[in-house]
């Protein structure tokens, strides 16, 4: 018998709400807060052992690469979203899922997926019997699947498991992706690719 898990990154969610139908409680859209949970809530109904991994500030990264996500920054509505958010939704969704069995995974240092490496490396570790499902959109999760982890693109529906690995037109496998984005960048993230 394996248990399900389903890793969720919890900053990556509210922000594929907050962009959804606007639903307002007292003047404030709250449209992230309340699909949120009412997910969460479905997972849980069917099943699953829910995890949330919180973004932390990855200033490692930002010292090794100034530009790291530097357009997300100029965006102005996005800034707006962002601080919004971090502010008044995130809060308040983590102090709510602390009275339900919801497992929540924070670092100061380290951004949700390498939380999610570190959840998967913890579990082959000790040997859990779990069957791991991760949620999220960015494709740097893809180098995370295995057989004990597949990746669920919440935003296209799109399942990957390392049996039918279709990471995109440039993975062959999960391995690959690394390789890839060393070569040609991270454009979602403002990393450029190799010069020449």
């Amino acid at each position: 018998q394996f248990n399900k898990i389903m890793l969720i990154d919890g900053s990556f969610f509210c922000y594929f709400y907050h962009y959804g139908e606007e639903l307002f409680v007292k003047g404030k859209p709250m449209q992230a807060f309340l699909k949120s949970i009412a997910t969460i809530r479905y997972f849980l109904a069917q099943g699953y052992e829910v995890e949330i991994l919180w973004d932390g500030h990855a200033q490692w990264r930002y010292d090794l690469l100034p530009e790291y996500k530097s357009s997300r920054r100029l965006n102005e509505d996005l800034a707006a979203a962002r601080k919004y958010i971090k502010s008044e939704i995130q809060p308040l969704l983590k102090e709510f899922l602390s009275y339900i069995p919801v497992t929540q995974y924070y670092s100061p240092h380290d951004e949700a997926d390498d939380l999610a490496a570190y959840r998967l490396n913890l579990a082959e570790i000790k040997e859990e019997a779990s069957i791991f499902r991760m949620l999220c959109s960015d494709t740097d999760w893809l180098q995370l699947v295995g057989q004990q982890a597949d990746w669920w693109n919440f935003r296209t529906k799109k399942v990957t498991s390392h049996i039918d690995f279709t990471g995109g037109a440039f993975y062959d496998s999960p391995g690959q992706v690394a390789e890839v984005k060393i070569l040609t960048g991270d454009n979602s993230d403002d990393i450029p690719g190799v010069k020449g």
